[in-house]
């Protein structure tokens, strides 16, 4: 039996109304058929974003409620885990006044520094560490400089707040005159020796500033003319300290810097170092001279590199470190005679230490560079290369281990402590 065209039509349109009345039918019984089991991504869909740890039970609760008014009951499940949650809480916060038990050691801490006043006679003698702020204030009493600043402390130093877009601009043509240099910042309260300590306030750290130097009399005018002021305004205790190479052997900067950690530490308990270049002078007021947790590149940018760096493993000028991390490293490396390749053996000894570094963020950083009798004090080490091909192999012992110097004469300046030092060859 044969059935016409139209016939045909007709049969296949009532088959496609009987399925279209299917499938409402299912769709009306699913309010989501299917995707409710699909938790992949979908096109036209935004995902929900993930709950915050401590509201997982009230968040989980709401897709539940949303659909359908009838079975809002059901999301009573989720509720219920809430009290136990909360009740975990207390235990939690209740442990930490067990750890809030560290004011004690603090205060012990603290006791041990004020008691070291007694050895402040012989300042000049290096028996005996000695706090910084005890040697400057010594037969003064200022309540606020007894020990260090502790955690919240209502008398701890904060720094003034500093434009972002504010610049220092030396003028490092010009050498200032030394004895109304010594006028000048004498008056700003710098002490024999170099020091200074804020009066109002308890600093959080003891900043001592290592240079290195040999024959650079303008530049070093130049440098105090600015760094003492600088440090000042963040209320920074600090000293500088010079550590002058007298000896007729090149000029080796590394091997001056572990020179100038070990008489520094001698001196007293230094909880911060910065390793200094005279030539270098910061132009961002912004730039902290605090010790971070980490090694800092502070001098990220020069204008001697038209603002940059001349290669991205470069950490020469300025750094600054914690003591401990400078022996973690075992210092810095002897055998670098002239100019140029100890920067890269000490970035080798950060990475061996395990020592991460960073630079100043924000775009700081930003340093000029005296070119005034720019390197006349040292020659490229013809060596360098050679010596950067085994630095690791000599990392254990070449540094702090096997340093070898003698003092000449240490001498305390109106502005700053002169350490004169022949070093030993250790080539």
């Amino acid at each position: 039996m044969l059935i016409s065209s139209q016939r045909l039509k007709q049969l296949v349109v009532a088959v496609g109304a009987v399925l279209a009345l299917y499938l409402l039918y299912r769709m009306s019984s699913s309010p989501n058929p299917g995707l409710e089991k699909y938790d992949g991504p979908r096109l036209g869909v935004v995902r929900r974003p993930m709950p915050a740890p401590f509201s997982v039970g009230k968040t989980a609760a709401q897709p539940a409620a949303a659909p359908a008014p009838a079975k809002v009951a059901p999301a009573k499940i989720t509720t219920v885990v809430k009290p136990t949650t909360i009740v975990a809480k207390p235990t939690t916060t209740a442990a930490k006044p067990t750890t809030t038990a560290r004011p004690t050691t603090t205060a012990a801490a603290a006791t041990t520094t004020v008691a070291k006043p007694t050895t402040t006679a012989a300042a000049t003698t290096t028996a005996k560490p000695t706090p910084l702020v005890e040697v400057i204030h010594t037969g003064k009493t200022y309540p606020c400089l007894s020990e260090l600043c502790k955690i919240k402390d209502s008398c701890c130093c904060s720094v003034p707040p500093v434009p972002k877009d504010a610049k220092n601009k030396p003028d490092l043509n010009s050498v200032p005159d030394e004895k109304a240099l010594i006028d000048r910042l004498k008056a700003l309260g710098i002490q024999s020796g170099g020091y200074w300590a804020p009066t109002d306030c308890k600093p959080e750290r003891l900043l001592a500033i290592v240079i290195p130097f040999r024959n650079r009399e303008n530049h070093l005018l130049i440098y105090l003319n600015y760094m003492h002021e600088y440090l000042q305004r963040q209320k920074l205790a600090h000293a500088i300290y010079i550590i002058d190479q007298v000896d007729t052997l090149r000029f080796n900067r590394a091997m001056l810097f572990n020179v100038g950690f070990r008489e520094v530490m001698k001196e007293r308990n230094y909880t911060c170092l910065i390793f200094h270049d005279v030539d270098n002078i910061p132009v961002d007021q912004m730039l902290s001279y605090r010790c971070d947790a980490e090694p800092v590149h502070m001098s990220a940018r020069t204008d001697k590199w038209n603002w940059g760096l001349p290669y991205g493993g470069f950490v020469g000028g300025v750094t600054k470190q914690q003591p401990w991390q400078v022996q973690k490293m075992n210092g810095f490396p002897n055998r670098f005679w002239g100019w140029g390749g100890e920067d890269d053996d000490i970035l080798v000894r950060w990475q061996h230490a395990g020592l991460k570094f960073h630079r100043p963020y924000d775009n700081q950083g930003n340093y000029a560079t005296v070119k005034r009798d720019h390197f006349q004090s040292s020659k490229p080490n013809p060596d360098r290369f050679h010596q950067l091909q085994i630095t690791h192999s000599r990392l254990q012992n070449d540094g702090l281990v096997n340093l070898k110097y003698t003092v000449q004469k240490i001498i305390k300046h109106e502005l700053y402590t002169r350490v004169k030092v022949e070093l030993a060859n250790l080539n």
